[in-house]
């Protein structure tokens, strides 16, 4: 490589690239990549707004509710409770 490592690690870190854009987890890496790797930012994860979202205190939809409801009954209906109202 013509490009030392410290200048790649350094655009690197300008530009705000993690290491996982270079490589896959799955293969093992050469010795000498190894401490580029390590310099290198760690990704960070992102996780969506809407999971954090607590839905325990929101109402379920009339469908939601009905499907339960009828999952609820097949399965009392299959094992043996045949009146259930």
């Amino acid at each position: 490589m013509k490009i030392p490592c410290d200048v790649i690690v350094n655009r690197c870190l300008e530009y705000g690239i993690s290491n996982s854009n270079f490589w896959d987890n799955r293969k093992k890496l050469p010795i000498q990549l190894l401490q580029m790797k390590g310099a290198m930012v760690k990704p960070v994860r992102k996780y969506p707004s809407h999971r954090l979202v607590s839905e325990i205190n929101q109402p379920k939809t009339k469908t939601v509710v009905q499907r339960k409801w009828l999952k609820l009954l097949r399965k009392l209906k299959k094992n043996g409770v045949s009146k259930f109202d």
